[in-house]
């Protein structure tokens, strides 16, 4: 009986661990996000002078930038996306290929969904907007998370306005929660490396 002794490769485990670590995909159903704004409202209070006649009920002030700490969590986030737009080229004679000039990139709109709560940040945001204010416009972090609550990656979203806000059916017959959808259009994403534990 013969024994084949088998040695074990440091470097090659080393590349395997490190593969399994890093290039493993992530489920998405685990995420976070963060909201900053460059200014937030502030109920009026009386003796106050209002900052504009546009104002309505409500102040404004303006910090450097706040996160939202309760605007965290959401059933869903969809509308991570870019496109680069393109020019086709006919060439005169060719019939067999085109050419392709690249033009602008366009983005998505960041959809978030989530049961329907007590204001927060975000709605109060999403109600100055709606109720005539000055367009204002509010940065955002989409991190998704590991079993350990680290990030994998992140989104950076860039000047983000509301445009629209839809809320679900109220229904008698059922027995769901009532979902708001929160639709915003952004000028930039950047995709952000993170941490794989």
């Amino acid at each position: 009986m013969s024994f084949i002794p088998s040695f074990n490769n440091p470097v090659t485990d080393t590349i395997n661990s490190v593969n399994d670590i890093a290039f493993s995909p992530s489920v998405s159903h685990r995420f976070a996000t963060c909201f900053m704004f460059g200014e937030l409202p502030i109920p009026a209070i009386p003796g106050i002078p209002r900052t504009s006649r546009r104002m309505g009920p409500a102040i404004s002030v303006k910090y450097p930038c706040i996160p939202s700490p309760v605007d965290i969590s959401f059933q869903k986030i969809s509308g991570l996306s870019r496109t680069l737009k393109t020019t086709s080229i006919n060439e005169g004679g060719e019939n067999m290929r085109n050419y392709h000039l690249a033009g602008k990139i366009e983005h998505g709109s960041l959809v978030l969904e989530r049961g329907v709560m007590t204001p927060t940040p975000l709605t109060l945001q999403f109600e100055r907007q709606f109720c005539g204010e000055y367009p204002s416009y509010l940065n955002v972090i989409i991190m998704l998370l590991d079993n350990s609550n680290v990030p994998v990656t992140s989104w950076f979203i860039n000047n983000a306005l509301p445009v629209s806000w839809q809320s679900g059916d109220l229904d008698a017959n059922s027995n769901a929660i009532l979902i708001n959808r929160l639709e915003l259009r952004y000028q930039n994403m950047r995709m952000m490396p993170g941490i794989k534990a």
